[in-house]
């Protein structure tokens, strides 16, 4: 008799999931690697002699190119890094968030442009319509990133490409990998409190793309589907919320960390909401969630499975 509660606590933390382990580690394992575009061109507090660079090496990465702005052009924000782990099997293209007023500058540029990848190999079904400010920065640093990607692709085409970002960093690699999967490159897209890029038309061609109804199927049979797209929310956080307003919304998968979960969840704190849901307003949410009072600071908006943001701290890269 007493392994029936424990059979039916097992069906009920299964249910709560509705994911695997596999994939729970893996989320984790992106948000380091997200964490990682905030170090590469800082300093390690407390160890100011040795290079964060260094600390990234010991998770199995080597860094190949850092990419930032240059000040005195049309640059405004854009950091990152392209990453090679061997062991893993992983090309890597990391983008940071927002730290600076350029950075900034380019979240709260909400006019829409028409899209289409930049590569011109396709078009994008429907009317597509994309965050312009992200877009435009996007476009400056898209040959430099290349540049220094398909070289490597070519040397290592049998590996998956892992591309990530947290907060504005999610927006340049929701961009990048659209770039890649339309390219026929097995890509493999995490990102964490990303602002909405696109409206209805593009989002639906983004899940088509990614094959986001069969990935999430997979999911729930605890498979883990590498060539996804995956959205890591906080609850309360705000920032996934803009741009406000009807025409901006999500695709992906999306995983939501609840709220006073701390920097290091557990998988029973993070929710698999899955895809195509009903589309969030922010001021009605700030209201009826508490999330007023994420405006205050920012707390919520860098607590994903550590704490993501500078300075950049031993803790944070390991």
């Amino acid at each position: 008799m007493k392994l029936i509660p424990l059979l039916f606590l097992s069906i009920c933390v299964s249910c709560v999931h509705s994911y695997s382990e596999e994939l729970f580690e893996r989320i984790k394992r992106a948000s380091l690697l997200a964490n990682d575009a905030y170090c590469v061109n800082s300093i390690m507090i407390p160890d100011f002699l040795n290079s964060p660079i260094s600390y990234i090496e010991q998770q199995g990465v080597k860094v190949l190119k850092v990419f930032q702005p240059k000040r005195v052009s049309l640059i405004l924000s854009g950091n990152g890094f392209i990453g090679l782990d061997e062991e893993r099997k992983e090309i890597i293209v990391s983008f940071r968030g927002s730290i600076s007023v350029m950075d900034w500058l380019s979240d709260f540029y909400f006019d829409t442009a028409e899209y289409n990848p930049l590569h011109g190999q396709v078009q994008c079904e429907g009317n597509c319509l994309v965050h312009l400010g992200v877009l435009k920065q996007f476009s400056i640093i898209y040959q430099d990133v290349m540049d220094t990607y398909l070289p490597l692709l070519e040397q290592y085409p049998d590996f998956t490409t892992v591309v990530t970002g947290h907060s504005l960093g999610g927006g340049f690699a929701y961009l990048m990998g659209i770039e890649l999967q339309t390219l026929g490159i097995k890509t493999s897209l995490v990102t964490f409190g990303a602002l909405r890029m696109g409206n209805e038309d593009l989002n639906k061609w983004v899940d088509k793309l990614f094959n986001t109804d069969e990935a999430l199927e997979q999911i729930k049979n605890n498979e883990n589907p590498t060539r996804a797209y995956l959205r890591v929310i906080q609850e309360m956080d705000i920032v996934p919320l803009v741009p406000p307003g009807p025409i901006y919304g999500h695709s992906g998968i999306q995983f939501s960390i609840r709220k006073l979960s701390g920097f290091s969840p557990s998988m029973s704190q993070v929710r698999l909401d899955g895809a195509h849901l009903e589309l969030q307003e922010i001021i009605e949410e700030m209201f009826l969630t508490g999330r007023i009072t994420a405006i205050l600071g920012v707390i919520d908006h860098i607590s994903y499975f550590r704490r993501m943001a500078l300075p950049c701290m031993i803790d944070s890269v390991m």
